[in-house]
């Protein structure tokens, strides 16, 4: 059990006898698949029994089809479900102990609260033309052009390296991983592995790597708990397990599960922009710097149009808003106000792309939740 909210109040005037919301964790008969909605179980009050999402993410269950079919396959072979729920609890206060909670406590054990359980993984995502977000949250543009580490250790590295990325006819990203002996780049379907070149549409098994293609997507999955996605165009996933915490480094940051030090430079000070703990991260210092992205939004006629285009990507009552209620869709709204500014002024004609990139990466993020939306129409996208 972990704590997650902290509600306390001593029942007694001489027994330290306090109450607390406590998250609990239980496996049982998995849902009948027949009747089963993910939209309703997401809806449940958190005092309710509910499916625990977090253990299927960590399983690798990829989207709803995937869990739809776990869970047939639990229901079917009578293995059970995972469940998770709020439950008020009674023990004794801080520093209290005994049968009675009349005793103070010896240790220097206290009571631990936490607003969330965190995933046992985190997720470093690329999108767009130069949108980034760490491990641990932060998100930031940069519009290097250079061969960058992404993240990695000692036994491990991914790397990239965007092409043409001021432009969404032209951007591009090729990644260069190293995962033990096993060499690899990539690029969109085009994937080398150890000099050699893969069919487009097959995947590999070697020394602890696995490559598979499933619709738009590559998959990549290394033994030692690091998950690589990406798709034909611009969009790279980097997901690590909680055994790499404070290991790792690169543009996707150490994974300390702090966001405000996302952005620290090699002596340790945090950066004063994006563009210098970017460019920090080149391999190649003899490739150019680059400056910051500066104000994208300086006509208000601009950034009015932007408003009403990007106003989809937070507003509940409209084709996203199911999944509003489980993915903050601000983050999304923000950069869509970037791409949209930066579009119009330089390649006005690019800007129904630049657009769908934005919608798609939300509806991305909602099908890593289990939350399919049709968002797509004939007008749009």
């Amino acid at each position: 059990m972990m704590v997650v909210d902290s509600q306390i109040s001593a029942t007694s005037s001489t027994k330290h006898i306090c109450t607390s919301i406590e998250l609990v964790k239980k496996n049982d008969n998995c849902p009948n698949p027949s009747t089963f909605s993910i939209i309703d179980e997401y809806s449940k009050n958190d005092t309710i029994w509910k499916l625990d999402f977090k253990v299927f993410q960590q399983a690798s269950i990829m989207n709803s089809i995937q869990l739809l079919d776990e869970i047939q396959r639990r229901y079917v072979n009578a293995i059970p479900c995972p469940y998770t729920r709020q439950m008020n609890i009674t023990k004794c206060c801080p520093n209290w102990t005994g049968s009675n909670c009349d005793q103070v406590a010896t240790s220097n054990d206290t009571l631990i609260v936490n607003d969330n359980e965190p995933l046992p993984f985190a997720t470093c995502v690329l999108w767009g033309l130069f949108h980034y977000r760490t491990f641990d949250g932060t998100q930031f543009e940069f519009t290097g052009s250079c061969n960058y580490k992404l993240g990695g250790t000692q036994t491990w590295q991914v790397n990239v390296r965007p092409t043409g990325c001021t432009n969404w006819q032209k951007c591009s990203k090729q990644l260069s991983m190293l995962f033990g002996s096993v060499n690899i780049t990539a690029e969109g379907n085009n994937v080398i592995v150890n000099g050699v070149t893969l069919d487009p549409t097959k995947g590999i098994i070697v020394s602890g790597v696995t490559i598979e293609r499933r619709g738009n997507y590559t998959y990549l999955t290394y033994s030692d708990g690091v998950r690589v996605k990406w798709d034909e165009a611009t969009v790279i996933d980097l997901t690590i397990d909680a055994s790499f915490k404070g290991r790792v480094s690169g543009l996707c940051g150490d994974y300390d599960e702090d966001s405000k030090n996302d952005l620290t430079l090699f002596d340790g000070t945090i950066s004063p922009s994006a563009a210098v703990f970017g460019n920090q991260w080149r391999l190649d210092k003899s490739c150019s710097e680059v400056p910051s992205l500066g104000e994208a939004c300086s006509d208000d006629d601009v950034k009015q149009q932007a408003i009403a285009a990007c106003q989809i990507l937070i507003d509940s009552s409209d084709v996203f808003g199911t999944c509003l209620e489980v993915v903050n869709g601000q983050q999304y709204y923000n950069t869509c106000i970037t791409d949209y500014c930066i579009t119009a002024v330089s390649y006005p004609k690019q800007l129904q792309q630049a657009m769908c990139n934005s919608y798609t990466a939300l509806a991305r993020d909602c099908t890593d939740n289990y939350i399919d939306i049709n968002w797509r129409t004939a007008s749009r996208c």
